[in-house]
């Protein structure tokens, strides 16, 4: 049976990690949402990594931050069987003040399908 909770092993956790896949040229753009992802190097293991971004400046009420960072887990923890390749995923929201929960839910499933890395 395959899991549905999103373990420490699936969350990208170094900042070293975390630039590693920043530094990667593919990555997709819309409205706040930049999302980059690269290849795992280790191949070793199967799984997908995710990782939320978002900077103070951008969103300065850390309550919003977390509750944008919940709604993003939230959408890889449930779509994470759905992705393509073993990746490592870094979605950087630099501005999503105006979005509720199910429209960056909605966001975040647009962006991962212009990016093709969920099959539907």
């Amino acid at each position: 049976m395959i899991s549905n909770s999103l373990r420490r092993g699936e969350r990208l956790t170094t900042s070293c990690e975390i630039r590693s896949v920043l530094k990667s040229q593919n990555r997709v753009c819309t409205d706040g949402i930049t999302l980059a992802w690269g290849l795992r190097k280790d191949t070793a293991l199967s799984h997908s990594r995710f990782c939320v971004v978002i900077g103070k400046k951008a969103v300065k009420n850390a309550v919003q931050r977390n509750r944008l960072r919940r709604i993003a887990k939230e959408f890889f923890r449930l779509h994470k069987n759905k992705l393509r390749f073993s990746i490592d995923v870094v979605a950087q929201i630099s501005d999503c003040n105006l979005f509720g929960d199910k429209e960056l839910s909605e966001l975040l499933k647009v962006i991962f399908k212009k990016a093709r890395l969920i099959c539907d």
